[in-house]
């Protein structure tokens, strides 16, 4: 667990190295590496909740896809959903906050940044490409007078946010997927003590189903031989 957090700590700090080296702070349309920041006609809790749901919809499909037993055969086409996830993710967040979903993709932009503020001088997150200001910037040199240098950048002011979201929503996404398998485990256990015949098909399916089948088609629970085999025993 710690390894993996600070491996992805150092990715994301290499990953805006990298971005530092391409491109010159002129040609740097969000003057921030793309950090993530509150934009101006949104509110903080409008951002966090966008980023618990966000993060509990990704977290919430890799389990179910990646990780839960039942979906062993179709593990191959998880791929597709956790994209449409991510996906649907930047599509409803970009405009709000940048889209976190990820703690750590938020801290490497905003720490590399830092490298190339002119304090008080605000800077430009992802949120406000389309030409407005994030929330506790400003939109004028003018108004960059009142600002205070101390206080940090906008995408630091509001970082909170991009950590304190993500990790509700991976916890919430985490505590319903257990939730599900322990409701699953009692249905069959109580299927099991009514229904003799289910444990006996289950046990035809597992057999004449190879351990390297491959992968199948969504929807489906097996070969064919397995399926015809349980429907024979339930005959």
């Amino acid at each position: 667990g710690l390894f993996n957090f600070g491996s992805q700590m150092m990715g994301s700090i290499l990953g805006a190295a990298i971005l530092c080296a391409i491109f010159p702070p002129e040609l740097d349309m969000t003057k921030s590496l793309g950090a993530n920041s509150v934009g101006l006609k949104w509110h903080w809790w409008n951002a966090l909740i966008g980023e618990v749901f966000g993060t509990f919809l990704l977290v919430f499909v890799v389990l179910q896809t990646a990780c839960n037993p039942k979906s062993q055969m179709n593990r191959s086409q998880a791929c597709l959903a956790i994209g449409l996830a991510v996906f649907m993710a930047h599509c409803v967040l970009i405009p709000i906050g940048g889209c976190s979903i990820n703690p750590t993709r938020s801290f490497g932009p905003a720490l590399l940044s830092l490298s190339r503020l002119e304090a008080p001088k605000a800077v430009e997150p992802v949120a406000t490409m389309l030409g407005e200001p994030a929330l506790g910037e400003v939109a004028s040199p003018k108004a960059a007078e009142s600002v205070d240098a101390s206080a940090g950048p906008g995408y630091w002011r509001s970082m909170w946010i991009f950590w304190l979201g993500p990790l509700l929503g991976a916890c919430l996404a985490a505590f319903v997927y257990k939730a599900m398998l322990l409701l699953d485990a009692a249905h069959e256990q109580h299927t099991l003590k009514h229904h003799p015949g289910y444990r006996r098909r289950q046990t035809l399916i597992e057999h004449f189903t190879p351990a390297a089948a491959g992968p199948v088609l969504l929807g489906s629970h097996g070969p064919r031989e397995g399926k015809d085999a349980a429907a024979r025993a339930e005959s």
